[in-house]
């Protein structure tokens, strides 16, 4: 998918569509369906998270350079979490279907050794040279800003409702940033300034939870956006009453983790 100013362009299997497929007979798959249907979620979030809420050093954007940012795991990741949050919200999929697939990003990201290289501040900047220029060692070397974004703000989000004991969430969050640098019309929002010293997203974050959240976002931040640590999710579910169970790898999964490959399954055929 690809969003714009006033539209977007989505690429999927016909064959993974119920009203689209040429034969009648054929049951689409039920997972593929529910991927198209985030794909459309995800881009449609971007026409206000992207398109106008935007980072100051995509201001103005210019088409015939890189342009470099290290906000990705925001306007990407953020955009990858609401995006099933979004589909859950409007009932197309139940609360089973949506902690599904919070674990296939979970269980995706736990799989890439590059998480323990490669930060996801790092990964946003890089994407022009790493990310989109993958090559055999991309897994190795390589975080996705969009998978482990998105357990970043699903982190967060649980970390803010704990912290107010359910008075405030990353909606409100959201809604202020919105607030503060979106817009209507044609027009981009102020964009957001990634600097240190001035961080748009931390002050907006920190005006909105209150100021005795400052050090749990300085860690958290440290940790999880600026370091390489795993988001420990089981630890901030459980206090959200979700419980989960470590399922140990069988012989083939463990076998596939030694040699480092990966497997896909087409007709019969590995």
């Amino acid at each position: 998918g690809l969003e714009h100013r006033s539209s977007t362009a989505l690429l999927c299997n016909r064959s993974d569509l119920p009203y689209l497929s040429s034969d009648k007979n054929h049951l689409p798959n039920q997972k593929n369906y529910e991927d198209f249907l985030g794909l459309c979620s995800h881009e449609y979030f971007h026409a206000w998270m992207v398109k106008k809420v935007q980072p100051a050093s995509f201001q103005p954007y210019t088409l015939d350079r890189k342009n470099y940012t290290q906000l990705l795991w925001l306007f990407e990741g953020f955009t990858s979490y609401y995006d099933d949050l979004q589909m859950l919200r409007s009932g197309l999929i139940d609360k089973n279907a949506y902690l599904n697939r919070i674990l296939d990003t979970w269980n995706m990201v736990l799989r890439s050794p590059g998480r323990h290289v490669q930060s996801i501040a790092d990964s946003s900047f890089d994407a022009w040279t790493k990310y989109y220029q993958s090559d055999e060692n991309t897994p190795n070397a390589v975080v996705s800003y969009y998978a482990k974004g998105s357990l970043v703000a699903l982190g967060l989000d649980l970390v803010i409702r704990e912290f107010t004991r359910q008075r405030k969430s990353l909606d409100d969050v959201m809604q202020a940033l919105w607030k503060k640098h979106g817009a209507y019309g044609n027009q981009p929002g102020i964009g957001l300034n990634e600097k240190q010293s001035n961080h748009d997203f931390e002050n907006i974050l920190i005006d909105t939870v209150g100021p005795a959240f400052k050090k749990t976002w300085q860690d958290f931040n440290r940790q999880y956006i600026l370091g390489t640590k795993d988001v420990p999710l089981e630890y901030w579910l459980a206090k959200q009453g979700v419980k989960l169970k470590e399922q140990k790898p069988g012989h083939v999964e463990k076998l596939k983790s030694i040699l480092g490959i990966r497997t896909s399954n087409s007709d019969g055929w590995v």
